[in-house]
């Protein structure tokens, strides 16, 4: 019998989705069981520290199958509270092509230069296109450059190593997408951090910024996106219970921006998102798309809206206006679990609400609701 192609093979396995019918082509043959542990170990994730094998288990686990390691792609390890660290250290040096790398160690271990060279010498991989820290304390400043080598970064609640010295960077800014979801001081280290006179100018190419705005780090928030003006197109805002007016800078090529919204039980919106939404017109001269990201709790009881009347500039002087001129969509999502039991009751008076206070949309396509699940953690795809 002439032995399929092993592009043939891979292509049949790559058509297969569910897990268990990928776990049975493993039994064929050996070119079937090379394509299907490619599959299943693509996502790598190691969840330590609970109910789960020790980072020990899984380093020894890749030490006896060293052809699975080469197989990972996508690696999300959270490891807290961090009580292996030469574990880790050896799984990051044998996950040689890992594409999407997600750490979640709370805090970096201390006096452990092995543990940070090895942390920097997965963040340098050429194969790396998005890096996601998530609840990580006293990160090193060499690691936070090396990331701006990355296309599409995340650096959720992480703070710097405040004693250590702002070394001399080589590394050559790749850095297309950043969240930047610190709230508090922490936030403030990491913008001293990205706009250092004396670094790279990390922000120069910067196209999609998702950021969580305060009025505790409003003076940074505002420079650093004023650093990214040149470049930045996509613009997603975490107002957090938008206690103040959001003040942006004049943002000239942002062609989309996005804001969450939280809504309680009064079915009303933030006091302060008539004004926001103003300054944003004012402030996005081009903006084209316009989300709005609602997030209700709770969804029941079914509260009805508040009647606050149209919003201001959505309203029936619309059709007049001298701003957001070149607005064609302003989409209103309902972020709900399981979205599709949603399409009842629930989203009629959310599609009603959205229609009252943004009349001046009416009759015109722009206006969109949906309902959709949460968003995931991280940021979109690469642009």
């Amino acid at each position: 019998m002439i032995p399929l192609p092993q592009e043939l093979v891979d292509a049949i396995i790559d058509q297969v989705d569910e897990v268990t019918t990928v776990k049975s082509c493993t039994l064929v043959s050996g070119p079937f069981l090379s394509s299907a542990q490619r599959k299943l170990f693509r996502v790598a994730r190691i969840l330590a520290g609970r109910r789960n094998l020790s980072l020990a288990d899984y380093s020894h686990f890749l030490s006896e199958s060293p052809h699975i390691a080469s197989y990972i792609r996508d690696l999300d390890i959270r490891a807290h509270p961090m009580t292996e660290p030469a574990a880790l250290i050896h799984i990051l040096a044998v996950v040689r092509n890992v594409e999407c790398f997600t750490l979640t160690i709370v805090e970096m271990p201390k006096n452990n230069p092995a543990f940070t060279a090895a942390l920097l010498d997965c963040v340098c991989r050429p194969t790396l296109r998005r890096l996601h820290l998530l609840y990580m304390q006293g990160v090193p400043s060499t690691i936070l450059s090396a990331a701006m080598a990355v296309p599409a970064v995340s650096f959720w609640h992480i703070s710097m190593d405040a004693t250590e010295e702002l070394p001399q960077s080589d590394f050559t800014p790749r850095i297309r997408q950043l969240s930047l979801l610190n709230s508090g001081s922490a936030v403030l280290d990491i913008c001293n951090f990205l706009l250092h006179p004396r670094k790279l100018l990390y922000t120069t190419h910067i196209e999609y910024v998702q950021i969580r705005m305060d009025p505790d780090s409003a003076s940074y928030d505002h420079r650093f996106l004023s650093a990214c003006a040149r470049t930045l197109k996509f613009l997603a805002i975490d107002p957090g219970a938008l206690v103040d007016t959001i003040n942006l800078p004049y943002l000239p090529f942002v062609l989309g921006v996005e804001i969450e919204i939280y809504i309680d039980h009064s079915r009303q919106l933030p006091r302060h998102f008539p004004s926001t939404l103003e300054r944003l017109a004012s402030s996005l001269p081009i903006v084209e798309t316009i989300t709005l990201s609602f997030v209700v709790e709770p969804l029941h009881p079914e509260f009805a809206w508040s009647d606050q009347g149209a919003l201001p500039i959505l309203g029936p002087s619309f059709k007049n206006r001298t701003e957001f001129l070149h607005l064609r969509r302003v989409h209103c999502k309902l972020r709900a679990r399981n979205a599709a039991s949603y399409k009842g009751p629930v989203f009629d008076r959310f599609v009603e609400a959205m229609e009252m206070k943004m009349s001046g949309l009416l009759g015109t396509e722009i206006l969109t609701c949906a309902v959709v699940n949460p968003q995931p953690r991280f940021i979109a795809p690469l642009l």
